[in-house]
């Protein structure tokens, strides 16, 4: 059915029900469900931003922890350039900062590199060499990525046989990254 629009004769001029229908319709504003609907596709929205926001802060970290890790090696490959082919001795894990660290002053680039979180109770990264000193290498706990079932904890691990592995284990116990350092460059 076609609606019969009434002749305007001036341009200005409009028909009185359609002043009135627009009237109607710009007072009548949105609904309740209309305000529902909106403020739950908004909230859905930030918290999928958020989400995603957390995951690129923890592949970031990641990355940084291996970055961290390819300078520990750098310098422990001067170390040992300067020491007869021996890199530092310890035969157990050590936090890099503990030790490590003071020994390898000289050949770091920077300060001493350590995990962003430590503050946060998180582990700082990892060291262990053979009781010779002619093979060690370096664990950081990672933080992003999913774990194969029943498996807690990720470690990245760095060899000075030039091997870089990640490993699952299922305990987050910071001694469990020098594990992953013998089983992976001990050997």
């Amino acid at each position: 059915m076609r609606r019969k629009v009434p002749r305007v004769s001036k341009v200005s001029q409009v028909p009185r029900e359609w002043e009135r229908e627009t009237r109607d319709t710009l007072s009548r504003g949105f609904t309740l469900i209309e305000l529902l609907v909106a403020i739950s596709i908004i909230g859905i929205l930030s918290s999928l931003l958020f989400v995603s926001y957390t995951s690129i802060q923890k592949n970031t970290r990641d990355t940084q922890r291996k970055s961290d890790l390819k300078q520990y090696l750098t310098a422990l490959e001067s170390y040992a350039s300067a020491n007869n082919s021996l890199y530092p001795i310890y035969g157990s894990v050590i936090d890099v900062n503990s030790g490590l660290c003071g020994e390898l002053s000289e050949f770091l680039k920077n300060e001493c590199l350590q995990d962003s979180r430590v503050a946060s109770g998180w582990p700082n990264y990892k060291y262990r060499s053979d009781a010779s000193g002619i093979k060690a290498g370096l664990a950081a706990r990672l933080e992003s990525g999913p774990l194969s079932a029943g498996m807690q904890a990720k470690w990245w691990v760095a060899c000075t046989n030039g091997k870089m592995k990640e490993i699952e284990s299922v305990s987050t116990s910071p001694n469990v990254g020098g594990g992953a350092i013998n089983s992976e460059c001990l050997r």
